[in-house]
């Protein structure tokens, strides 16, 4: 990050004040936003790229120099919309979602390779709910967000956003029985 840090720095002319807002939010939501654009562009080079831009963007947009609420939502939107636009002016096909990280403690190869073969299944088997399902459950599940930040991110209110969690969780469920405990 301290790379990216200072590439931005040089991008950016900045006083003091404007260098300790910009870090805050940087080490705050670097790694957020991050996991964002890999979920839609599946490619580390462009991801950092795009979080590059996404910090560019938000720092001229955005008043960080509140601290006292979440800027997530605001940069997930910056995120994902900029991720897309990428995706549609290059014409590349994103099939594959991130690998859910399931704890792993194997020194096992065989059991390394069923632990892959699982991955791969969620992966699938969230691949194939309606988006509005797998966005709400990546928000919650790999984002960590609070159903709020998801409300706001989505722009749907908070009930809508429990009642699609329980429907997708509810509906993996059925894809990957007996597929983690066998």
């Amino acid at each position: 990050m301290n790379k990216t840090l200072l590439q931005l720095y040089n991008i950016v002319e900045m006083k003091n004040k404007e260098k300790e807002i910009f870090n805050w939010m940087v080490s705050s939501y670097y790694n957020k936003v991050l996991k964002t654009a890999l979920l839609y562009l599946r490619n580390r080079s462009e991801a950092e790229d795009i979080t590059q831009d996404v910090f560019l963007k938000a720092f001229r947009k955005i008043d960080f120099s509140k601290t006292d609420e979440s800027k997530f939502p605001i940069l997930y939107t910056i995120t994902k919309n900029l991720s897309l636009n990428r995706i549609k002016s290059s014409g590349w096909k994103v099939e594959s979602l991130p690998e859910w990280n399931l704890p792993t403690n194997i020194t096992n190869p065989e059991k390394e390779y069923l632990r892959k073969e699982q991955i791969a299944q969620i992966n699938q088997s969230l691949a194939s709910l309606k988006q509005e399902l797998r966005e709400v459950l990546i928000l919650k599940h790999y984002q960590d967000c609070s159903y709020k930040e998801i409300a706001e991110i989505l722009g749907i209110p908070e009930g809508t956003v429990m009642s699609r969690l329980y429907t997708g969780r509810k509906r993996l469920g059925k894809k990957l029985k007996g597929v983690i405990y066998g």
